[in-house]
């Protein structure tokens, strides 16, 4: 899926922008250099490829493709048509899109940053709330109830990556096979043990005969 959303952003350019704010709907989502949001952003190109990063029903955030439907999970959010605040930015192709994973596996996102051709970036990235004065936690971190940040510069501030290791006995690796070596193994101690049992007992056997 990452390697489709880059091949659908490179080239194109931003036509349409929308943020998702869901637990303070009254506070604002714009600042000086960036902005700031709980539930969601979509991103629509030139192609007409939609993407997004966004809460799901299985209560965290994730990257997909798409239309982001958050009246599927949630209720009570505002949705923000943010496409001025990318001005900047919507006449340029963009020339690279990377992605950094807080968890792969569940398609958790840390960081993306969308690379225009005249140089200039936009990161986004998800992290602990805003400080009450309105300041951005230093360094910011990954956190379970995190909020998205949109970074209106080449260089966001000083961050903290971090990555979240699937349990080993999760679903998705029931099937591993060092699971199946490690029950072959306990298979081959039992049937050794079995031999030796009956070999014991064959030599009592002969032993009480003479």
């Amino acid at each position: 899926m990452e390697q489709q959303i880059k091949e659908n952003n490179i080239g194109q350019k931003v036509t349409r922008v929308t943020y998702f704010e869901l637990n303070q709907p009254d506070q604002p989502l714009y600042f000086t250099g960036f902005d700031c949001f709980d539930l969601g952003i979509e991103i629509e190109l030139s192609n007409g490829f939609l993407w997004h990063i966004g809460w799901k029903e299985n209560d965290r955030p994730e990257l997909a493709i798409g239309k982001y439907t958050p009246q599927n999970h949630h209720t009570d959010y505002i949705e923000v048509d943010s496409t001025e605040r990318w001005a900047s930015f919507n006449e340029i192709s963009i020339k690279d899109f990377e992605l950094i994973y807080v968890c792969e596996e569940w398609f958790l996102p840390a960081q993306c940053i969308i690379q225009f051709e005249n140089s200039t970036s936009v990161t986004i990235f998800l992290g602990e709330e805003l400080n009450r004065d309105g300041s951005i936690p230093l360094p910011l971190t990954f956190v379970d109830n995190c909020e998205m940040y949109v970074f209106h510069s080449k260089e966001p501030p000083r961050t903290e990556l971090v990555k979240i290791m699937v349990p080993f006995f999760s679903d998705e690796q029931k099937t591993h096979p060092s699971n199946k070596v490690k029950k072959v193994t306990s298979q081959n101690i039992l049937g050794i043990l079995i031999l030796l049992i009956v070999l014991a007992l064959i030599m009592f056997k002969v032993i009480t005969d003479n």
